[in-house]
């Protein structure tokens, strides 16, 4: 069998959108009324929490201690009469890994919902 063969195979196999849409509609069990579950307790109810955001600040702060802990290390065991390319590249990669910790620091304290 080629590929083609079988792609032709995949496409005839799968169902579009709407079909989709409709079977899952159909398949979803109503849920029963509930005289004591009103629209007025579940505006009462106490906004989500978002979860993982405290495994999210721990997370940042030992990535931070780490790099902190890296740069420590390159500066003080740098030599300073002598730059070698390892050295370089250490730095280079110590400046991205940095930058893309703050970044990413930056955008989940911009777009957290607090």
């Amino acid at each position: 069998m080629t590929s083609d063969n079988r792609n032709t195979d995949n496409r005839a196999a799968l169902i579009s959108d709407e079909q989709l849409r409709s079977l899952l509609r159909e398949s979803v069990t109503k849920a029963g009324d509930n005289p004591w579950f009103t629209r007025r307790v579940l505006n009462r109810l106490p906004a989500r929490r978002e979860r993982g955001s405290a495994w999210a600040v721990l997370l940042y702060a030992a990535a931070l201690v780490v790099c902190v802990g890296l740069w420590w290390y390159m500066l003080s065991s740098a030599d300073i009469m002598v730059i070698t390319l390892g050295d370089l590249v250490k730095g280079l990669v110590l400046i991205v890994v940095t930058f893309a910790l703050v970044a990413s620091i930056v955008h989940t304290a911009v777009t957290s919902p607090s």
